[in-house]
């Protein structure tokens, strides 16, 4: 559990308020200069006014396959990305309120819960989706596996780009802009994979839209 002494507040639409926090542990980046938004309970007994978090921050995820291959545009492996996903999701490790899977990257919006440490699940998350792209092209005899032997010494191949995009964030309106950019992603130019948000399957467009959660792993962000 995190600890933090308040020194500011302003309101805001998206968890009610934003607390300016100054924490007492510098790894985790927090000071003077960061304004993050938590929903916060109060120690009324201590004189210093401290208060301790809560939730964890959202954050924009990016993977992409190696040299920007198009393996996800087979749905055998899009389905291997969901299951992933449904499996952190249900093992209460992550919240997941936004994704679209493209040809050959994924984009999410996802909140590690309290408790998860951000770098394993999103490791873990990694290796488990590689190690099935490996099986089923493997089972398939497909000889485009070929594409992904790398020469390193911790794998005979890489299907995940290395330093995959991780970005905290903590305001409505980048959270918006990030939602927004995801479910606009199949219908840019250069992609044409649907000519609505909504139509395109592999996203999660269709549930802010209806309020119908076909893949039954999603959350709203303003829950």
């Amino acid at each position: 559990m995190n600890y933090f002494s308040l020194v500011g507040v302003v309101t805001n639409k998206f968890l009610d308020m934003k607390l300016l926090l100054v924490g007492d542990n510098t790894n985790e980046g927090v000071g003077f200069s960061h304004l993050l938004v938590f929903s916060v309970t109060s120690n009324l007994a201590s004189s210093c006014h401290t208060y301790y978090c809560d939730r964890t921050p959202s954050i924009f995820f990016t993977a992409t396959i190696l040299n920007w291959q198009s393996l996800l545009l087979g749905n055998e492996y899009k389905e291997i990305v969901l299951k992933s996903l449904r499996f952190l999701v249900f093992e209460k490790r992550i919240k997941l309120y936004a994704f679209v899977i493209m040809p050959n990257h994924i984009h999410l919006l996802w909140q590690i819960q309290l408790g998860y440490d951000k770098a394993k699940v999103q490791q873990n998350f990694l290796k488990y989706t590689a190690q099935q792209f490996k099986f089923k092209l493997l089972d398939a005899n497909d000889n485009s596996l070929l594409n992904y032997r790398v020469n390193a010494s911790d794998r005979a191949y890489q299907f995940w780009e290395r330093n995959a995009l991780s970005t905290e964030i903590w305001d409505e309106r980048v959270f918006e802009q990030k939602l927004d950019y995801i479910h606009l992603n199949p219908l840019q130019e250069k992609w044409k994979l649907a000519t609505c948000s909504e139509q395109y399957l592999f996203s999660s467009a269709s549930f802010y839209e209806t309020g119908i959660d076909e893949w039954q792993m999603l959350t709203h962000y303003k829950e």
